[in-house]
């Protein structure tokens, strides 16, 4: 295993307890469970928590508490400051959570009288289900960097190194080289390694290199779609590896902003879903990169087709597209559309079907942590998952509390599993919408699929 693997996972822990002995317990099984130490941030009433959050604006990834009373008051101004970790809820009566169902949170409840048995169950629940946002690694000196961005990149703008057995990094490529893919795969077979990595302090100016390549593609009348399309991909691959090890650092979260810019400008004023799912069959290399670019595009068609014509949601939606898989940790994870047909294909471990689970949740967290970004992407990015019927993840709505956007967007991924279908025929979008059509028969899903049926001219 590699270090940025092997490196210890943390999540900051906040437990509200009235009674010391309770609360000393709950901290054993917290850490019994994670199998280390937690220090976690300890109270002994709901209003000193709620003062700590507010002064210190601190967020926890898991939050344990205990609340036996029938007021919600005190309960809403704790879970709006705690933010959006995975809350425990230890109470009397598990009605009190009917009346949080608005709050944007993954609330369990346990009998108070049931914590120190039932905690241990629920983690593990939150963990497989839910959500835990605030976990992270410690710090490594490397940043993993997948094979495939190498050829991609033209003369390398930093070292790339390999991990060895002992787990010493080693340079393989200098700057300013030029990789070909059959050097890269030949490397790789011969040391029995999957992943390069760049040093982390050359990240930002990697980075800094996909952000003037957008610029100078963003520049250019007319567009070099060619170009556009190349700096486009390698600012996504490049984002992709840098979040997974850094986070969305402003350098990424730039970089990403101007690729959906330039997929804007690519598409144009008039984006037609026929050319674009034409382009689908031609598309090769990073599928998990490829999705993603083709995802804004089908996105911005639909909206185009039904009138939401502004650039306001042409950019959400290609936000929502550049984000929405980035937390996968390879391409095979991204072909998954339905959790439950990949459960039961057998194809993916209880960890890989875990990661899917999750990802639509940790994608949200990554949206949310963009400046002046529209809440709007957030939602969409948490609910591409949904589906109208309540099948969906990761929280199983239905039509009913799935946004406009977002059922446009999960139209948008259908469509797109749909065409895969097609292999080298033409996309037969007529037979796709009466196919379709009684899935999605309810709420905002049913108006736009109705739109997309009866006005098939501009396809």
């Amino acid at each position: 295993m590699n270090q940025a693997q092997n490196s210890e996972q943390n999540i900051d822990v906040l437990l509200v307890f009235t009674e010391m002995a309770v609360l000393d317990s709950v901290h054993k099984e917290v850490e019994d469970h994670f199998k280390r130490p937690i220090a976690a941030a300890r109270f002994q009433n709901l209003l000193d928590a709620v003062d700590h959050l507010e002064k210190t604006g601190k967020k926890y990834g898991l939050i344990v508490f205990e609340h036996r009373s029938s007021s919600l008051t005190i309960l809403r101004a704790f879970l709006e400051l705690g933010g959006n970790g995975a809350y425990v809820l230890c109470g009397l009566d598990p009605k009190i959570v009917q009346g949080l169902e608005g709050s944007d949170t993954t609330i369990e409840f346990i009998q108070a009288d049931a914590v120190l048995s039932e905690l241990p169950k629920t983690i593990n629940r939150l963990e497989v289900t839910g959500r835990m946002p605030m976990m992270h690694r410690e710090e490594s000196e490397y940043i993993l960097v997948r094979p495939d961005y190498l050829p991609s990149m033209g003369p390398l703008e930093a070292t790339v190194y390999a991990q060895l057995i002992d787990g010493h990094y080693v340079p393989v490529f200098n700057q300013g080289d030029l990789v070909e893919k059959q050097e890269v795969e030949k490397f790789l077979e011969s040391k029995k390694l999957t992943h390069f990595y760049f040093r982390r302090e050359d990240c930002a100016g990697i980075l800094g290199s996909r952000q003037k390549d957008l610029d100078r593609a963003l520049s250019k009348e007319p567009i070099d779609e060619k170009a556009t399309t190349k700096a486009i991909e390698r600012g996504h691959s490049m984002v992709r590896d840098v979040v997974a090890t850094m986070g969305f650092t402003p350098e990424a979260q730039k970089v990403a902003v101007s690729s959906v810019s330039a997929t804007i400008k690519l598409m144009g004023a008039k984006p037609k879903l026929s050319t674009i799912l034409v382009d689908l069959k031609n598309k090769d290399g990073n599928y998990l990169t490829a999705h993603s670019l083709m995802l804004g595009k089908v996105c911005c068609a639909l909206a185009f087709k039904i009138g939401w014509t502004s650039n306001t949601t042409y950019f959400k939606l290609t936000l929502a597209a550049f984000l929405h898989d980035l937390p996968l940790s390879n391409d095979k994870l991204a072909t998954v559309f339905s959790l439950d047909k990949a459960s039961e294909s057998g194809n993916f471990s209880t960890d890989e079907l875990k990661e899917i689970r999750m990802h639509s949740n940790k994608a949200a967290d990554h949206a949310r942590s963009m400046s002046e970004v529209p809440s709007d992407v957030e939602q969409i990015v948490a609910q591409h998952h949904e589906r109208p019927d309540g099948t969906g993840f990761p929280r199983g709505l239905n039509s009913k509390f799935i946004t406009p956007l977002s059922a446009l967007f999960i139209i948008a991924q259908d469509i797109i599993e749909y065409s895969q279908t097609f292999k080298n025929k033409e996309v037969d979008l007529a037979s796709y919408y009466d196919a379709r059509e009684a899935y999605f028969n309810s709420g905002v899903f049913k108006k736009i699929i109705h739109a997309l049926k009866h006005d098939l001219k501009i396809l």
